[in-house]
């Protein structure tokens, strides 16, 4: 019992000022000093509260390391609270992506740090015998950097392109798709649908007379095709996230068929993608009347799920 006071003493009481325990107990005096005040006098205690903490536990770390198969986790550690220190302001922001981009990095220089710096010649050149692995570590950690970069981008691309997740990813060898996209969520059902209610509210409820002027000027003005495309995405806009920046990859393609009217609405999904012709998401859909007559009123009914339809390229 003895020698476990002993032993926590002379850790919580070195023997020189010059040591990590000196930097912590500044740390937690820092931090209470902080309580009584008021910012800025609070905000600059708490901060230079944070750099004593990374100080002491810099130095704690590189005197005593963390070892896991004989691999240090010193510098990783000390790299967190760099990054917390350098890019967090409150607890309540989360940690943003450029704390994580940056830990590699800020973590490489940590465990560069104590090879080329001492306290009574200043920093220097790392010995030799430690230039390769240091040099290793260095670029390790910027590949990991890379890779951390790559899965951000690839974040971004699934959000503003949501039609990406309807993709393939079979023969890629480093993206493994998890779960399955769900009807709600398939951008391009969800397009699909909002042209089935634009064609509905363009067509039920009106005369056959109304309803084949309209018809004839989808078929024949140039300009009506984009006109519904463009009122499809307006109200796609008010419940769509503004993140989503995907509409000039979508596609429309409308064609009336026999027996009259059969409508089907495709939109194909021209942005990038595994497939050299993209894939078109499709639906029929059939406008009817009950008699003859130019005064019958239309119906629109809608057969079948929404098909994707994937096209080999032609040769």
């Amino acid at each position: 019992m003895r020698d476990f006071f002993q032993s926590v003493r002379s850790m919580l009481l070195p023997e020189r000022f010059y040591s990590w325990q000196t930097a912590m107990a500044l740390c937690v005096l820092a931090w209470l000093m902080s309580f009584p005040t008021v910012p800025p006098i609070q905000n600059l205690l708490v901060r230079l509260g944070w750099i004593f903490l990374i100080i002491g536990v810099g130095w704690m770390t590189t005197a005593n390391p963390i070892q896991l198969w004989g691999l240090s986790f010193s510098p990783w550690i000390t790299g967190i609270l760099v990054c917390l220190f350098l890019f967090v302001s409150s607890p309540d922001q989360g940690i943003p992506r450029i704390a994580v981009i940056s830990w590699p990095v800020i973590a490489a220089l940590v465990a560069i740090f104590p090879a080329s710096f001492r306290p009574d010649t200043g920093f220097q050149v790392p010995p030799i015998a430690t230039r390769t692995r240091l040099l290793v570590l260095v670029l390790v950690n910027l590949l990991l950097t890379a890779w951390i970069l790559f899965f951000y981008t690839l974040a971004d691309w699934l959000v503003a392109y949501p039609g990406l997740r309807q993709e393939n990813f079979a023969a890629s060898t480093f993206i493994y798709p998890v779960g399955t996209v769900s009807a709600a969520d398939d951008r391009g059902q969800q397009i699909v649908a909002q042209m089935i209610q634009e064609l509905q509210l363009q067509v039920d409820g009106r005369t056959r007379s109304e309803v084949e002027q309209w018809l004839r000027r989808l078929q024949d003005d140039p300009a009506a095709p984009n006109q519904f495309r463009e009122a499809v995405f307006q109200q796609l806009a008010l419940t769509t996230p503004r993140s989503v920046k995907d509409a000039k990859f979508w596609q429309f393609e409308l064609r009336i068929a026999d027996p009259e009217y059969q409508v089907l609405l495709g939109t194909r999904w021209m942005g990038p993608s595994a497939m050299a012709t993209g894939y078109l998401m499709q639906r029929t859909c059939r406008i009817s009347f009950p008699t003859a007559l130019p005064t019958a009123i239309a119906d629109v009914t809608c057969v079948g799920p929404v098909n994707k339809i994937v096209e080999s390229p032609s040769r």
